[in-house]
């Protein structure tokens, strides 16, 4: 995202907990300060226990008024409810949302009467690179866990045990 966004001339904040991670033309941004200062904030991260409902009531609040969010990683980063209000309370200008807190979002949810709100089915990493990729990474941590390895990108504690 942030490598095609550059081509517009955006200017581009990430927040990330690793130091280590950074973005070709990205400003590093601690993520209350991020969520002050942009115009569009788009969510790209694995759902764990600091990450669940990172998106709620006060971060919310904190967003620049007039903002969109974008969730493209996980439907319970988001609270929901609070998005919602953000959004008829006119805080937030519209969402886009490809992911939900319970999938498939509920038919009477009220996130389907809102005009300002863009809702795909789970399929925007859909692409045919993004399905290679994927192969490519089962492959590579199936062949790390037969050779008693951890896999890759754990995020929930796993933890591997040979039976060998």
């Amino acid at each position: 995202v942030a490598r095609r966004l550059a081509g517009f001339g955006a200017r581009i904040l990430f927040s990330d907990p690793d130091p280590a991670r950074s973005f070709a033309g990205a400003e590093r941004r601690e993520l209350a300060t991020l969520l002050s200062d942009s115009d569009i904030v788009c969510l790209h991260a694995p759902l764990d226990i600091e990450t669940r409902g990172l998106i709620n009531r006060d971060s919310l609040a904190s967003m620049r008024s007039g903002a969109f969010l974008v969730n493209a990683a996980r439907g319970p980063l988001v609270d929901e409810i609070a998005l919602v209000e953000a959004l008829t309370s006119g805080r937030l200008r519209g969402a886009a949302l490809d992911v939900y807190e319970s999938e498939p979002l509920a038919a009477d949810s009220p996130l389907r009467s809102l005009e300002s709100v863009f809702l795909s089915p789970h399929i925007g990493g859909g692409t045919i690179e993004a399905e290679a990729r994927l192969l490519e990474v089962v492959g590579e941590n199936l062949l790390r866990v037969l050779n008693s390895e951890p896999p890759v990108n754990i995020v929930n504690d796993v933890v591997v045990r040979s039976n060998r």
